[in-house]
């Protein structure tokens, strides 16, 4: 049921312009928001206004500043969607907003929505609101829900176009390359779509119950360039990690010789501490041996001198040195 009613509130506006119908969106934060519009009216001005559509004043236009303040918009002819982003919101900013095409002569083309912000929670919301993928890759968007939203239904819709809406079931549901998963524990919608294709590029919805929030989606070719970009972040990633290993390895070689230059300061000290005691105690014992020659060699001159008077008188030299000794030489 309450996908009809999502269905129907486009309805009005199913003719000419077509955007979400309601959203909230954290204090402090930002949004942009898809208008899309119908071929005819690429080289019409459009405008963004706020309030009721009797009296509803334009912010901003295509056709004059487009930027004021926190608003801005911008227009894609060859998508056929503006887009007008919202930033720094705060309470006050919620309310009804209007995405207008202005019609020269005629009765301008407009679709409602409403905002809400939050200073709390928001019901619905989405980590990234532009992921970008390749061509042949995969792409996942992550809608968490309030818990009021447990019961209703999930969906992922083409933004603008109504017919692509795939609703999600509780056990999981795949069509073609997208594939949803509603985790209730933790109020989760996850979206992946698979083996990404050029076309796959534009905006999206992310649906609960009767609230949408606007996802954007670009895959790009993967070019030399941007394996280039690639292998140039890549190699900058090396030369930054070759850096601080080689500023490591030098301070540990730093470090090295410190510790080897003061073990070699320390262990010089010691040597030369033991060297000079070495030398200190041969010097003793120098002195020590040359006592010891000078008194043999007194006592031996002594016996020479003996020996010599004893032949000279014929006294036998021990004789001669009791008579020496007793003091009659």
């Amino acid at each position: 049921m309450s996908s009809l009613i999502f269905i129907l509130l486009f309805i009005s506006g199913a003719d000419s312009v077509r955007t979400v119908s309601r959203l909230t969106v954290l204090a402090g934060g930002s949004v942009t928001i898809p208008c899309h519009y119908d071929e005819q009216y690429k080289p019409h001005v459009k405008y963004w206004c706020k309030g009721i559509w009797i009296s509803c004043t334009s912010i901003v236009r295509t056709d004059s500043a487009q930027r004021k303040g926190d608003v801005s918009i911008t227009d894609d002819p060859a998508q056929k969607v503006f887009t007008v982003t919202l930033s720094n919101l705060q309470e006050g900013d919620s309310g009804q907003y209007w995405c207008v095409v202005e019609i020269n002569n005629g009765q301008d083309a407009g679709e409602n929505l409403y905002l809400k912000v939050t200073t709390g929670t928001p019901d619905l919301s989405v980590v990234n609101n532009r992921v970008t993928g390749v061509v042949g890759g995969s792409v996942s968007v992550f809608c968490h829900y309030g818990n009021h939203l447990w019961g209703k239904e999930k969906m992922w819709c083409r933004s603008g176009d109504l017919s692509s809406c795939l609703i999600a079931g509780s056990s999981g549901t795949s069509q073609d390359r997208v594939h949803l998963d509603v985790n209730k524990t933790q109020g989760l919608l996850t979206v992946t779509v698979r083996e990404l294709e050029k076309k796959d590029t534009g905006w999206y919805w992310c649906a609960a119950g009767d609230l949408q929030i606007p996802v954007h989606i670009n895959v790009t070719e993967e070019t030399s360039g941007s394996i280039d970009s690639t292998t140039t972040q890549h190699g900058k990633l090396i030369f930054d990690n070759t850096i601080i290993v080689l500023v490591v390895i030098f301070s540990l070689l730093f470090l090295l010789g410190t510790v080897a230059m003061v073990s070699w300061k320390l262990w010089n000290r010691h040597k030369k501490t033991q060297t000079e005691r070495r030398e200190a105690n041969q010097s003793t014992s120098i002195k020590d041996t040359e006592y010891e020659v000078t008194y043999s060699t007194v006592v031996v001159k002594q016996e020479e001198i003996l020996n010599n008077i004893s032949k000279t008188s014929g006294v036998s030299g021990e004789e001669q040195g009791d008579r020496c000794g007793g003091g009659q030489c």
